[in-house]
């Protein structure tokens, strides 16, 4: 996939990279599930919500096919 399509692959990685990274923190402060919602809601929140519009707009303007491999993915 990452050969076919390198910068959006590089972009939804990138994303998710962020929440993940989010994620760690919250596990390394021992966050209570209540802070860990927060921060996500915080902090990843955004990144998955631009994301998403992202994604939208790819299809929306047909810049993706759904039934491309990139869209199946």
């Amino acid at each position: 996939m990452v050969e076919y399509f390198p910068t959006e692959v590089k972009y939804v990685l990138e994303c998710l990279k962020h929440v993940y990274t989010i994620d760690g923190e919250a596990k390394q402060q021992r966050l209570s599930p209540k802070e860990r919602l927060r921060l996500h809601q915080e902090h990843s929140g955004p990144v998955m919500d631009k994301l998403q519009l992202w994604l939208r707009t790819q299809f929306d303007e047909r810049l993706v096919e759904p039934n491309s491999s990139l869209g199946d993915a």
